[in-house]
């Protein structure tokens, strides 16, 4: 009976470790896939201000609207860059970032891999806002 009660516990065991492995290792991916957004596009932030300028050189009455709108997505692509570093920050210690998660905890892992999820979606989604807003500002300036 004592053999039959540690083995199931053991399983047990086995099985929680197995679970917190897997969602660690689903952490670490969504984590190398928002830093590599992020690493994409964050060389590109200087570029933003200067097709801002030049957008609002090249103005005149017939392109207007169209400039002053592609100005704005640039600017949107910025602002979102500054909002999704600064949570990103929060969410996340430095040591998490640089070597995944410090826990076995698995209520603390999925918490971690929740957002780190939802980080992963704005990051992506930065990264897309950002490059089409670049590529319509360079199309106008052609």
């Amino acid at each position: 009976m004592r053999k039959i009660i540690f083995l199931l516990c053991l399983g047990l065991v086995l099985a929680c470790n197995t679970e917190t492995d897997k969602l660690s290792e689903a952490f670490n991916a969504k984590m190398d896939m928002a830093i590599e957004a992020h690493d994409e596009v964050m060389p590109k932030m200087g570029k933003i201000g200067r097709l801002i300028n030049e957008l609002e050189k090249d103005i005149d009455s017939l392109n207007r609207s169209t400039h002053e709108a592609a100005m704005k997505d640039l600017q949107e692509g910025h602002d979102k860059m500054m909002r999704w570093m600064k949570t990103f920050g929060n969410d996340f210690s430095p040591q998490e970032i640089q070597d995944g998660l410090q826990t076995t905890n698995l209520d603390s892992i999925k918490v971690k891999l929740e957002l780190i999820t939802k980080n992963n979606e704005a990051a992506i989604d930065m990264k897309n806002h950002i490059n089409t807003a670049i590529e319509r500002a360079e199309n106008l300036l052609k």
